[in-house]
């Protein structure tokens, strides 16, 4: 039985034993899901019944048990169709969000976050590069302490209402607010320790040094028996030390364990204050969060503060606003595909040297790149941003059938990023010492006004229909310096004394005008009816393609409010269906549409470079570029079992993304290098089934259970030209036509050439030998090349879940979340330099020794060897692909709430809780985590681990305070 069969067979005879017990419960039960549940929607909110779209709503009670700076952490293995994965475990790293998967090429995957009905940024800000996977998250502005809850809008139908920016999807987060009565006090302080999963491990110096000589002989073996460790004086056969001791010897400084650090703190404390009367409601908020990375150099610190002030002036006016401020500082190492990372150089430099010189300064003389320790602790990065979200709104109901929202919202994001490598650093002995500067302005206006009108024409027939307009107008400013000759001490570029880069670029930023409108019907009250329609203008485009419209329909029928339908065991049955058109423009620049062109100097002469030969920097303008689109048909149904104490849901989606941009390459003669192209097309086919149960309900006892799963297809059908040429992204990716996205690319490893007679006489004749790596000869022409290369992994799972079980007996609670996901590949770019085939001069990971030798002949790994050997066993192939499939115990957290008798203090409540992260993985990958990205929130070069710093597991302790 395959994998997809084991787990959704073990999960139906987990349910039905389920609904085998539920079935002996009193009639009178509390439903898993209320059919009177507010849920919110796209500018509103409707009951849980009349709802026709997809939409899943998370409770913050099932989110914050887990420690994680941004509110996209939180929400992987909170609901179907969402798959959340982490780019790196550095601290303030960001995180790959996909809604029902991939759905752009070029532009944004992310999907749109609203809070409190205002979209707020969510892109990573970093102006540099260097850090690979560990790029930021400007959701991390947003503490997670004053969220009430989250609903994801999923199909198309629900999202069509915000349009151009919602192809993948749309997160609405609510935050909390104040209440009429007394003033409620809460504070939430955890305190944990963190380690590495699984940390990177080496070679011995002496394991290093034997496959490091034996590489020299199989490179020459008419040399004889040749000794590299001698030839550099490693090891001194005078000493009276054997070759073969000295092979089972280590010696020097262990470099991970210098970069690499135990138990390192996390501390986490909010505070809140919320209350009212008849006029005036308030919530207050205060948190704190500090992380230290287990990694040397890497420090993540956040405060946020957050006023949620509604003032009732009369009958029909209410002014809400709200002000959330974030003060983020990170200080940040280089990582993933970079010489100067700790890690990296920890793991690639030759074992057996020394850190420090006796006089206790670093080392700076011996390295093949960089010593690692310095690279932490001397190379500052310093990253810091500060926000403000401020939302002024009028709340207008005129009557029962009348209402009004106007809103007006400004996000203003200061993103500043220093960089300093000092003179006696490796990075900055080039440039006798280096200082860099990189400033980011965001400012983003935001205003809308809806307006609602109910009626009720009969008993049977209801309607209500919103209308609305919007304005959007995002404004950057670029600030970028760069000096060089610094003297040891300084930190700024103005200690600089040679400038060698400086500018300053305020953009004129984008602007959008969009009117939406919302139909809803209700007819005999279980029959509902939704169509949404809504029309953006973007600055973006050309005049004659600025204005586009997305529109949707959708439909519920709940059967089991029908007088005939018996209740005995289905309590709830609803079925849904909806169709509905999104937009995607994240991946249009200001100035697409227009040709863009380089100033230079000429002579003494200012000029305007049109011609790549004279350098880089200009594209051809396309004014038929168009938004890209995605229609997406869903179909759904719900169940609730004995009273809604079990509850199913299921959706199939087909989401059809046409129009999607591609850079394509212009002629030289056009005077441009690229322009871009609304030339590709995918889709996305997929499954979602969630079950939710009350199993053991009571005054001192308790069990809920939840399990979600979804299967999803990605293919792309269409990219540039009549015969479409495949586009490759990072190191083994490619985007062609029939895979998905993400798939990898290259030759399909069969073996190892165990003898020489295996080995086929044109390939001994290029000096292929036993050892050496078997490829599959795919278009049997008896030569290897790039002609035979196939592809051979996917980054994209078959599919993802969770199931989470939440227990109470008397004063004790536990709650665990198990995660999981299957099917999916990894690149292992590590093991294509610090594994057996790299550069020999390379250090090895420490899984690396049963290599092939003459008396080894059924080894797992090739033979060591230099030169074209070397290179022929090192090519991209389906030796690095490996399954990053994996099972994780997400969160466990054991609590205990002391009686009220032994505080007899009011209603003060007390808490106290221990906890535990990523407690447990189960996966077959060697690397130490299944799921990061060196290329960090990328969108097609996904699925890639150069030296990629893994998860941590982190124990806790805390307290829940409410007053």
């Amino acid at each position: 039985m395959n994998v997809k069969l084991r787990v959704l067979s073990a999960g139906a005879l987990f349910f039905i034993g389920q609904a085998a017990w539920a079935q002996k419960v009193k009639k009178d039960t509390a439903s898993v899901k209320d059919i009177d549940e507010i849920v919110v929607v796209g500018y509103g909110t409707k009951s849980a019944k009349k709802v026709t779209t997809s939409i899943s709503k998370v409770k913050a009670d099932d989110l914050t048990k887990v420690s994680a700076a941004s509110a996209d952490a939180l929400l992987q293995g909170a609901t179907t169709g969402l798959q959340v994965s982490p780019t790196s475990g550095a601290p303030g790293a960001g995180f790959n969000v996909r809604l029902r998967g991939v759905s752009s090429i070029t532009s944004s995957n992310d999907p749109l976050y609203v809070v409190d009905g205002v979209p707020i940024s969510s892109n990573s800000p970093s102006g540099n590069t260097g850090y690979g996977g560990q790029t930021g998250n400007l959701l991390s502005q947003l503490n997670l302490a004053d969220v009430e809850n989250i609903e994801v809008l999923k199909d198309a139908s629900a999202a069509a209402i915000y349009g151009s920016r919602a192809a993948n999807g749309v997160v609405l987060i609510t935050t909390k607010k104040g209440k009429k009565g007394r003033i409620n006090f809460s504070l939430n302080s955890t305190i944990g320790f963190q380690n590495p999963i699984k940390k990177f491990k080496t070679m011995k110096a002496g394991e290093y040094y034997k496959m490091l000589d034996l590489a020299e002989y199989n490179t020459n073996p008419s040399n004889g028996k040749t000794y590299w460790s001698l030839a550099n004086e490693v090891w001194n056969p005078n000493s009276g030390q054997s070759i073969e001791d000295f092979y089972k010897s280590d010696f020097g400084d262990n470099y991970l364990n210098q970069v690499y650090r135990k138990d390192q703190p996390l501390y986490e404390l909010s505070t809140s204050a919320s209350g009212g009367n008849d006029k005036t409601t308030f919530y207050l908020g205060f948190s704190n969060f500090d992380q230290s990375g287990v990694v040397r150099g890497q420090e993540y610190g956040r405060q946020t503060f957050t006023l949620n002030l509604d003032q009732k002036l009369n009958d029909i006016f209410k002014v809400v606003s709200s002000v959330r401020l974030s003060n983020e500082k990170i200080n940040r190492i280089n990582g993933d595909n970079n010489i100067y990372a700790p890690l990296t150089a920890a793991i690639l430099e030759p074992p057996g040297q020394n850190i420090w010189n006796p006089d206790g300064t670093y080392n700076t003389d011996t390295w093949t790149f960089s010593n690692p320790l310095q690279n932490a602790t001397d190379v500052k990065s310093v990253t810091k941003t500060f926000g403000v979200n401020a939302s002024l709104g009028l709340e207008s109901k005129f009557s029962s059938k009348l209402s009004m929202v106007t809103r007006f919202n400004l996000e203003r994001i200061n993103y500043d990023e220093s960089r300093l490598f000092p003179l006696d650093t490796y990075q900055g002995r080039g440039s006798k010492g280096q200082a860099d500067y990189n400033g980011r302005l965001y400012n983003t206006f935001t205003a809308f006004n809806t307006l609602t009108y109910t009626e009720k024409l009969s008993d049977k027939f209801r309607f209500t229909l919103m209308g609305g307009l919007e304005y959007f107008n995002r404004k950057t400013t670029f600030t970028d310096i760069q000096t060089q000759n610094i003297p040891l001490g300084a930190t700024s570029p103005d200690a600089g004394s040679e400038k060698t880069i400086a500018s300053y670029y305020p953009s004129l930023g984008n602007r959008t005008f969009s009117y939406f409108s919302r139909l809803s019907l209700e007819i005999f009250n279980n029959l509902f009816v939704d169509a949404t329609f809504r029309a953006d203008s973007s600055s973006k485009l050309a005049y004659d393609n600025r204005t586009e419209y997305f529109p949707s329909v959708s439909a519920a029928y709940v059967l089991s409010d029908n007088d005939w339908f018996k209740k005995d065991v289905i309590s709830l049955l609803k079925l849904k269906a909806g169709w509905g058109e999104l937009g995607n423009q994240s991946g249009l620049g200001n100035f697409d549409t227009s040709s863009s062109a380089q100033t230079y100097a000429y002579g003494l002469l200012p000029a305007v470079n049109v011609n790549p030969l004279f350098g880089s920097a200009v594209s051809l303008a396309n004014a038929a570029l168009v938004w890209e689109r995605t229609a997406q048909t869903d179909a759904g149904l719900e169940i609730g079992l004995f009273r809604n104490r079990i509850n199913l849901t299921y959706d199939f989606y087909y989401k059809k993304s046409k129009q999607l941009l591609v850079n394509a390459t212009a002629a030289l003669e056009n005077g441009a290098e690229n322009y871009k192209s609304n030339a590709a097309e995918m889709y996305n086919r997929g499954h979602e089934i969630g079950v939710n149960a009350i199993i053991l309900k009571g005054a001192n006892v308790g069990w809920n259970s939840q399990f979600n799963i979804t299967f999803n297809k990605n293919e792309v059908t269409k990219l540039l030209g009549d015969k479409p040429v495949p586009i490759d992204f990072g190191f083994a990716t490619r985007i062609d036509v029939g895979q998905p996205v993400g798939a990898f690319f290259g030759l399909n490893a069969i073996g190892i050439y165990r003898s020489n007679d295996e080995i086929p006489q044109a390939l001994y004749n290029q000096g292929i030998r036993a050892g050496d790596v078997k490829y599959e000869d795919v278009n049997g022409d008896g030569v290897i090349n790039s002609n035979d290369r196939v592809f051979i992994g996917k980054a994209q799972p078959d599919f993802f879940g969770n199931f989470r079980n939440t227990f109470r007996y008397k004063n004790f609670d536990l709650s665990a979340n198990i995660i999981f996901v299957f099917g999916q590949d990894m690149y292992n770019s590590s093991l294509r330099f610090a594994g057996i085939s790299g550069n020999p001069l390379f250090g090895k990971l420490a899984d690396q020794t049963d290599y092939w030798t003459p008396d080894n002949s059924n080894a797992s790994l090739p033979r060591p060897v230099r030169g074209f050997n070397q290179s022929w066993n090192n090519q991209i192939s389906s030796r690095f692909i490996e399954s990053a499939s994996y099972i994780r115990l997400r969160e466990i957290q054991l609590g205990y709430t002391l009686p009220k008798t032994m505080l007899n203090i009011g209603d003060m409540t007390l808490r106290f809780f221990i906890a535990a992260d990523n407690l447990w993985t189960w996966t077959d990958y060697s690397g130490p985590e299944p799921e990061v990205n060196a290329f960090g929130q990328a969108n097609v070069a996904t699925g890639t681990d150069f030296f990629t710093q893994g998860m941590n597991r982190t124990i806790k302790f805390g307290i829940n305070l409410n007053f």
